[in-house]
């Protein structure tokens, strides 16, 4: 059956929309290739608000551990006399792919001068890092980039992939310690709360309190006020990976162990401040959602600090639990 002169011009029409929605599609897409700068990529406008997707993303051609990349950062083969860095600035020149992808300012501050005594600290190869560009922090610093371009090096990848400057490293944090002094960033102890003297250590309590006055003047559980908002358990498990409790393994019905972090209903309720009276202590709840959280059934206070018996009750004991046996103030035996 032969096309009509219609059918024709339907057809080529299809064709043309398909191009050009197609041309539409690519264009929201730049492709940024290793001799093309951040700034020579034309971008569409847009007023929407941009959607963290992977298919929204860039294409990158990646030049690490490339042995064909080397136009990526040189303008010629680079010399022992000249490496002909498209920027002598690594971190201008990094940022012509990096700035494109993922921002890095959450990672390190570059391009400052180093206090001396971090320079006393760090390794060699650190420094001369540093003296290659003037003094000033780099992105060399702490990466290796020559590590990527020599082949006899390439099995170096499976080790140290981010090309850490002499690693590997068994903790990313091993190579901030080649600078950094580790003693100032040592986590702080909230349950250190007072001094060899029994005072109260009001820095401490502002780790997790937000009012070190609101606190002192404290009566009920109810006066004071926490950093955390909604969920208290959160102060916690910064430090204390959460498991399900009891011991983590306990499995109700076959169906795996239970979450305490819930809000109890009304039997439960009134079974606990039945019990906390019974019993002596206190058994508070999330403020305004009345959930449970670890403060429910442990005391994170150091035994000394609250003077009022029943909020003091369990502080200093075995899993700081306000009493050993805690199960009973909310579950019929």
């Amino acid at each position: 059956m032969s096309a009509t002169a219609s059918d024709i011009r339907l057809i080529l029409l299809g064709l043309i929309v398909a191009i050009f929605s197609a041309t539409t599609l690519s264009a929201k897409e730049p492709t940024i290739v290793p001799n093309q700068s951040a700034q020579q990529i034309q971008k569409p406008a847009s007023t929407a608000t941009p959607v963290p997707l992977a298919s929204s993303r860039p294409t990158i051609a990646n030049p690490h551990w490339q042995a064909d990349a080397c136009k990526a950062c040189h303008t010629k083969t680079p010399t022992k006399r000249s490496l002909n860095l498209r920027d002598n600035r690594s971190e201008k020149l990094c940022n012509r792919c990096h700035e494109s992808i993922s921002s890095h300012s959450y990672i390190h501050p570059v391009g400052m001068p180093v206090d001396r005594k971090m320079l006393a600290r760090m390794p060699a190869s650190f420094r001369h890092a540093i003296a290659t560009e003037k003094g000033r922090l780099n992105c060399r610093t702490c990466h290796d980039l020559t590590m990527t371009c020599l082949p006899k090096r390439a099995k170096e990848k499976l080790t140290n992939p981010r090309f850490f400057r002499d690693g590997p490293y068994n903790s990313r944090t091993d190579i901030c310690y080649l600078c950094h002094d580790a003693k100032q960033y040592q986590r702080l102890n909230p349950h250190d709360q007072l001094t060899k003297s029994g005072k109260i250590k009001k820095d401490t309590c502002l780790i997790c309190h937000e009012d070190g006055t609101r606190l002192e003047n404290a009566k009920q559980f109810e006066d004071v006020d926490f950093n955390e908002k909604s969920d208290l358990s959160k102060m916690c498990t910064g430090c204390h990976p959460y498991q399900p409790h009891p011991g983590g393994s306990f499995a109700v019905s076959g169906k795996g162990p239970p979450s305490h972090l819930v809000r109890p209903g009304k039997s439960f309720t009134e079974r606990m401040a039945k019990q906390a009276k019974k019993n002596g202590i206190v058994l508070p709840l999330t403020p305004g959602s009345g959930e449970i959280f670890c403060g429910t059934c442990h005391n994170p206070h150091e035994k000394g600090v609250i003077k009022t018996a029943a909020a003091a009750k369990g502080a200093g004991s075995k899993r700081r639990l306000r009493m050993q046996q805690m199960c009973a103030n909310c579950h019929d035996k």
